[in-house]
């Protein structure tokens, strides 16, 4: 069967909340294990259509993966930029490590 997707407001009876869980990553948001022991919920706290649940969801992961990414985007830029200044600096084997091609092409890829 299809699953919905369905509104449970955290006074609910039968919902418990348990410990917080430690994450790496995005700390924005609690992390949480909830546990529902015999909840009951008017059909009005469905959202959307009955039996869309997974494809809801489904949108959300990759709206949340687009968004991650896109906040990436910068640091990621600065990172380069400060491997290529190191890159023009650094010398061994008598040459800047710039100059070797496979490094020169490499850094050029990810710029691009």
């Amino acid at each position: 069967r299809n699953k919905s997707l369905i509104m449970v407001p955290m006074d609910t009876e039968g919902v418990h909340r348990a410990r917080k869980i430690e994450k790496m990553g995005s700390l924005c948001s609690d992390t949480a294990e909830i546990f529902f022991e015999d909840v009951r919920v008017p059909q009005s706290h469905v959202i959307g259509d009955r039996g869309n649940g997974f494809v809801y969801q489904m949108i959300q992961f990759q709206v949340e993966r687009l968004v991650s990414a896109l906040g990436l985007l910068i640091p990621l830029e600065r990172c380069l930029d400060v491997t290529i200044e190191y890159a023009k600096e650094r010398t061994t084997f008598n040459k800047k490590l710039i100059e070797n091609q496979a490094i020169h092409f490499k850094l050029g890829e990810l710029k691009t």
